[in-house]
Parts: structure tokens; C-alpha cells; sequence
């Protein structure tokens, strides 16, 4: 008998990838997974529990696959899906996928093997439009009541009597940016912020496995958070990811400045864990603009580390067959007028 339609099903592949990155692969722990359940919906994936992606294997997590009666009702169900697939730690393509499916090229079945070649510019544009549509308090007051009841000691009067008594100033970095926050008022489940002059109160409604509903000014938010033993948080909301961080609180700072320090406009750094299966240049050759310096292999990937101006090679730290971990220093450059003073 011939095959009859029944249905239609979408499949997303999810992907340990940085599509803001050219797709570079992203290996890393993984500080929260959450995966969406529903009916007709299957994910297929070796993993059920945060762990690390390491750089040597395929950087593909699973697949996400729906079923609806119409392609209009499976796409609405995808979308709902992915906005519950979270995964914090590492970077994903999983808002990349959000915006594709919304995309209108997309919905009025517009679609080659071109799509992304062709949108993609204006797909992530979208997810930074998508996050600019949340007020930033939202994130910073989720992220800091979790701090809050993470780091809640019932010894400590302060947090006993909450907050009222004496008003505290607290630094949050939401992604690049620090935002001080008022605590005005903490206690129990309720909550009284100041940001920048707005108020925001707010009620803690439930928190579960790392995801917590929230009330804030009257709105519900349901918010998924994670931090790692360094300090670093991540948080979800709808899909949209952020990077947060509380800035008064001592914790390993040589972690933090090993990311950054020295990192000048000669400096190469790794950009993930891998191996070096190629070096083409030594100290004192010359480095021309878009020449491939090194290739770094990770997750089935040549990436090639190439010069972004002409200069001198100054120093070259690893050799072929070398294991890096991610911003480890491969190479310095320095410009050929410096050499010459």
C-alpha cells in the first residue's frame, strides 16, 4: 500500500555550537539541563544529567522532535519546547533554532537548503532584539534572589529579619553590563527591589531543581538558573540567555583574570580545548594579514587560528600534538615598528 501522510513532525538538532561564532563548536560543563517533556515529543540524547562536552567528539547533544496534525501546529509546539530546552554552561544553537522557527521565511514554508546562509544575519539579530524586549531588572532579580537563598545561613540575623532595616547595595553583571541593586526590603518570599529608581516587587511562588516562578510587578516569569564552582551564573528566560555574575562577593579571581589578562590586539589565545596538529610559523618569520598562523582540532573541527594584521611573530608557546585548554596564549605578534624602535 502506499504511504499516506499522517501529520507533521519537526526535528531540531541541538548543537554545542556558538552561532554568534561562526557555529564554533563550544565543549564546557554543562551547569543545568533541563529538557521539555510533552505529548508527541521525543528527544533523543546520551545525556540526562549536566556533564562535560569534551572537544573530541561530534559537538551534537540530541534532537528534539515534535508531532502535530499541521505543520502550523507543529511549529507552535517547537517553539514551546525549545523555549523549555534549556541548557546553561556552555553555548547552544537552541535560540539560534528559536528564531528560525519563527522566522517568517520559515512559517510561510519558504525554505532551502540556503536558509541559514541567507538569514542568518537577521536570525541573530533577532535573538538580541528578543532579549532586549526583557525589562534587564527580570534577570538581575531572578539571578539575585537565587544567590539569595543559595547563600541564605538561618544563623545570620540579617537575613532573619530581612533587609528593611538597613538597605543593601548589591553589583549584579548582567552579560558586559553591572547593574546595582536596592534591596529594600527581603523576607520570606517576598521581595523589594530599586533599580535605577524603579521598583520592583516581587514574590517568590515556587522554586524547584534550579527553576523559579516568580511574580515580579505582577507579572510571572518562570526563570532557570545555574552558577559553576567559580562563581560564573547563567540564566533563562523564554529562551533567552544570560550571563550573570554577583560582583561583591570574593571568589577565585585568578580564574577570571587568566581570561583576560594580556589579551592585546598581538596576542592569540585558544578559542576551545583541542589539540594543535599544525604550526606555520616560528619566532622572527613575518605574519601577513589572513595567513593561517596554527590549526587547533576540537570536536571533529580545523580551526584555524589566522593573523588579523602584518607583523612580526614574537612567540609561539605550543607544538604539534600539544593538548590546550580554552585562552590558553598560542602565539604573540608584535608590529614590525615596534621591532624596529
Amino acid at each position: 500500500d502506499q504511504v499516506k501522510q499522517n501529520g507533521h513532525a519537526i526535528e531540531c538538532r541541538i548543537y554545542a555550537e556558538d552561532p554568534a561564532n561562526q557555529f564554533l563548536p563550544s565543549p564546557g560543563e554543562i551547569t543545568l539541563l533541563n529538557m521539555p517533556q510533552g505529548e508527541n515529543v521525543r528527544i533523543d540524547t546520551s545525556i540526562d544529567r549536566p556533564e562535560t562536552i569534551l572537544s573530541f567528539y561530534d559537538p551534537m547533544i540530541g534532537k528534539l522532535v515534535v508531532w502535530a496534525p499541521t505543520r502550523t501546529e507543529a511549529i507552535l509546539k517547537t517553539e514551546k519546547m525549545l523555549k523549555k530546552f534549556v541548557i546553561q554552561g556552555i553555548q547552544t544553537n537552541i535560540p539560534y533554532l528559536l528564531q528560525v522557527v519563527q522566522h517568517d521565511a520559515f512559517l510561510g514554508n519558504h525554505i532551502s537548503t540556503k536558509f541559514c546562509d541567507t538569514h542568518s544575519e537577521q536570525l541573530l539579530l533577532a535573538i538580541q532584539q528578543q532579549k532586549d524586549k526583557i525589562q534587564k531588572g527580570v534577570p538581575v532579580i531572578g539571578f539575585l534572589i537565587h544567590s539569595l537563598l543559595l547563600n541564605h545561613a538561618p544563623s545570620n540575623i540579617w537575613d532573619t529579619i530581612g533587609y528593611w532595616r538597613n538597605r543593601m547595595m548589591v553589583p549584579v553583571k548582567l552579560d558586559h553590563e553591572t547593574i546595582e541593586v536596592e534591596i529594600e526590603s527581603y523576607s520570606g518570599n517576598e521581595f523589594h527591589f530599586q533599580i535605577d529608581e524603579q521598583q520592583f516587587q516581587t514574590r517568590l511562588i515556587s522554586v524547584h531543581n534550579q527553576i523559579l516562578e516568580l511574580l515580579i510587578n505582577q507579572m510571572s516569569y518562570r526563570v532557570y538558573v545555574s552558577e559553576n564552582n567559580k562563581g560564573q551564573g547563567h540564566l533563562t528566560i523564554s529562551g533567552v540567555h544570560y550571563d550573570m555574575k554577583r560582583e561583591d562577593f570574593l571568589i577565585d579571581t585568578e580564574f577570571y583574570a587568566s581570561a583576560d589578562q594580556g589579551k592585546d590586539a598581538g596576542s592569540y589565545f585558544t578559542p576551545m580545548p583541542g589539540k594543535v596538529i599544525k604550526v606555520n610559523v616560528k619566532p622572527g618569520d613575518e605574519a601577513v594579514r589572513g595567513s593561517i598562523l596554527l590549526v587547533v582540532e576540537a570536536m571533529k573541527m580545523e580551526n584555524n587560528i589566522v593573523a588579523t594584521h602584518d607583523a612580526i611573530v614574537e612567540l609561539v608557546t605550543v607544538q604539534v600534538g600539544d593538548m590546550v585548554d580554552t585562552d590558553k596564549l598560542l602565539i604573540k605578534l608584535h608590529d614590525k615598528e615596534i621591532l624596529k624602535d
